[in-house]
């Protein structure tokens, strides 16, 4: 009988590998910073452990002409799915599918609803809308206290990024996102002494200018951790990067659940999947541990999640139907796909457009370096362009003009206030889940 696992300890606030995760990256950041002053954060980075190959896959033919949204659609789509496996694979033992937030809390619950007809399902939840929740999460915690602020200065005509987006919209968030976070290592180490360079210094040292805490752990909470969440899912899928992943579900965790994010299907999002990784059967996890990221092109580092692939498939294809999706155009699609995507990956890799040693990469999008700037130069003008400037006592708020003196919602406060129950919390989840006897 296999013992299920506890999760409650590696979901408990400032846990030491959460601690050393975003404390080593931002500490990296900075000794990268330093040695170049054109680094930027989300640079694609170097992986050794890469095979240097693409990734196999097969696009299939739809097999339901149904949705995911509701749980009888899902079943449905899990039922289809599994008369074909069934079929193409006798004697199958189980069945891994991958599917975005909602649709792994509609299998989550199906399981539960449906114990032994979906004992051998097993869901594991997409980590490119993880991602993109630890944006959104972080981005809905921090609009009225930072970020607002700071867009009316960096680029008051600019419009397009709200308080509230959808994943549609996710890559304008993600690139300010590598921009603010860029600028903000940029502005430290143009600032502040070596010495004084770290994590934990920094907030002693600056703890009496409410601006600059404010500033520091928008960086060190979220902007930061953000990033490198970002370049683990770009490495090769192994056991060690499925570990250091985790690390961010507990910060998703956390902040989905305050009151001002308003996000707590991402709370029990988090739970979800930090039970299934902790208590799947070795074999199971092993598969996933080798298998979460994929990469089109053999390039290392650029591996996406495999939930990403999904969306690019999908959109390839929305762009050769051209809004006119009929069934018969859609069946007369799948042998181009299987074609065009390997073979444009292929192409590319061959011409060098994809240079592993081209780090200003950006999937296409132009040079950051510009915008860093007039960012850096925005919060020199909010938060002081000296230490000294930094240090000074001081109980504004300089991201909320208007708005002298120290406020109660402060997003690390927010989210400490939640974090009483933390145990009860995640138990209640787990038992939700009634998956204990299915997994003996």
């Amino acid at each position: 009988m296999r013992r299920l696992v506890d999760i409650k300890p590696v979901l408990r606030p400032n846990t030491l590998e959460v601690k050393n995760e975003v404390i080593g990256a931002f500490h990296r950041y900075v000794r990268q910073q330093t040695a170049d002053d054109k680094w930027q954060a989300g640079l694609y980075e170097g992986d050794p452990t890469h095979s240097g190959s693409p990734s196999f896959y097969e696009i299939m033919k739809p097999l339901v002409y149904t949705g995911t949204t509701s749980y009888h659609d899902n079943e449905e789509v899990l039922d289809a799915i599994d008369d074909l496996i069934e079929a193409r694979s006798e004697g199958q033992k189980g069945v891994i599918i991958v599917g975005d937030q909602q649709t792994f809390d509609r299998m989550v619950k199906l399981k539960a609803f449906h114990g032994r007809r979906y004992k051998h399902l097993m869901p594991f939840n997409g980590e490119m809308h993880v991602e993109a929740h630890f944006c959104h999460a972080g981005w809905r915690l921090w609009y009225g206290k930072l970020i607002t602020g700071l867009l009316e200065l960096y680029a008051p005509e600019q419009g397009a990024l709200k308080d509230d987006f959808t994943p549609k919209y996710w890559s304008y968030y993600d690139d300010f996102m590598m921009k603010i976070c860029s600028a903000g290592v940029a502005y430290l180490c143009k600032h502040v002494s070596i010495q004084h360079l770290d994590y934990n210094s920094l907030f002693s040292d600056c703890s009496e200018n409410y601006t600059m805490t404010i500033f520091l752990h928008f960086l060190l909470d979220f902007a930061v951790p953000y990033v490198e969440m970002r370049q683990v899912l770009r490495m090769q899928s192994s056991a060690e990067t499925r570990k250091r992943v985790q690390v961010y579900y507990n910060l998703l965790l956390h902040m989905s659940r305050t009151e001002q994010c308003n996000k707590f299907l991402y709370s029990v999002l988090a739970v979800h999947g930090t039970w299934i990784y902790h208590n799947s059967i070795p074999s199971l996890r092993r598969i996933w541990d080798r298998m979460s990221t994929v990469s089109l092109r053999g390039i290392p580092s650029r591996n996406i999640p495999i939930d990403h692939l999904i969306e690019k498939v999908n959109n390839f294809a929305k762009r050769m139907v051209r809004g006119k999706p009929t069934q018969q155009r859609i069946l007369t699609l799948i042998p181009a796909l299987n074609i065009l995507m390997p073979a444009e990956a292929a192409y590319l890799h061959l011409i060098g457009g994809l240079d592993d040693a081209d780090k200003s990469y950006y999937s296409g999008k132009q040079s950051r370096a510009p915008d860093i700037r007039r960012l850096v130069e925005c919060l020199e003008n909010i938060v002081g362009g000296s230490w000294q400037e930094m240090q000074v006592p001081r109980d504004d708020n300089g991201f909320r003009q208007g708005f002298p003196g120290r406020e109660p919602s402060d997003p690390w406060r927010l989210i400490s206030d939640k974090q009483a129950d933390i145990d009860e919390y995640v138990d209640r989840i787990v038992d939700e889940m009634q998956w204990g006897e299915q997994h003996r």
